[in-house]
């Protein structure tokens, strides 16, 4: 199976997860026997200039948990800083590399694969893979990693959204969906949140999704519009972190 099947197989799986940790665990597990990396870690932006760990194997990975690393240094601080993709074959001779990192979890970093996670131009946090058993990272593998990066930002960002949703607001959603309030959160031109009204006119397909062209259509609508049958008066939303919140609010009689 090539890196691109095994990456395509475990995305259909990220919907069964319900921690960013866990989202992260398991994607990276996925990469390491895509590319037979010996190491590494995802992180997520902190603040606005720092990456924390939130999943990571090798390289004494319960110390490194504990740290955390600026945006700009070190070779996956670069491709945060930076926005690009980035593979070092010979990290002792690259001014790039963070030695200090190394000497901090007595690891010996060989080849290095970095890519920013990236939703749009904003920076999510970054994934980095060390030390290919086959001795240096390929730039197919650089490729499935950066395609793999923004999946899982996307799918972390798609976690915090729900969880922020839901969190203080259950009272407000469950009176939404009493009267029929279509509530959906676009982003990117997907739809990547949507409560039980909504879910009744975009149909049975797993979200994220991309944003249907007659939802798209109603987004942008000044009067009432007709979805599957049925009246909606528009109502334009705010900016959550991850997207434009927009409802459909049912037309009685």
């Amino acid at each position: 199976m090539t890196g691109f099947q095994i990456l395509s197989d475990a995305l259909t799986e990220i919907p069964a997860f319900r921690r960013e940790d866990e989202i992260a665990s398991f994607m990276l597990s996925k990469l390491a026997e895509a590319v037979q990396a010996r190491a590494g870690t995802v992180f997520v932006l902190e603040g606005k200039d720092r990456l924390a760990p939130v999943a990571s194997f090798g390289s004494a990975s319960k110390r490194l948990r504990g740290l955390r690393f600026q945006v700009g240094r070190g070779v996956v601080g670069w491709a945060a800083r930076y926005r690009q993709p980035v593979k070092v074959d010979q990290p002792a001779g690259d001014p790039r590399f963070d030695l200090g990192a190394d000497k901090a979890l007595g690891f010996h970093t060989d080849s290095i694969i970095a890519c920013p996670m990236l939703r749009g131009p904003r920076l999510v946090g970054a994934v980095e893979l060390l030390n290919s058993r086959r001795g240096a990272f390929s730039l197919e593998e650089l490729d499935l990693l950066s395609s793999a990066s923004t999946e899982i930002g996307a799918a972390i960002e798609h976690w915090r959204l729900l969880h922020q949703l839901r969190s203080g607001r259950d009272r407000a959603e469950g009176v939404l969906d009493a009267c029929g309030v279509a509530v959906f959160v676009v982003a990117g031109g997907r739809v990547v949140f949507a409560n039980p009204p909504a879910r009744t006119l975009l149909g049975p397909r797993r979200l994220p999704q991309k944003l249907p062209a007659a939802l798209a259509a109603a987004m942008k609508a000044r009067g009432p519009v007709e979805l599957r049958g049925r009246r909606f008066v528009p109502v334009p939303g705010g900016q959550v972190d991850a997207g434009q919140v927009f409802s459909l609010a049912p037309v009685k009689g």
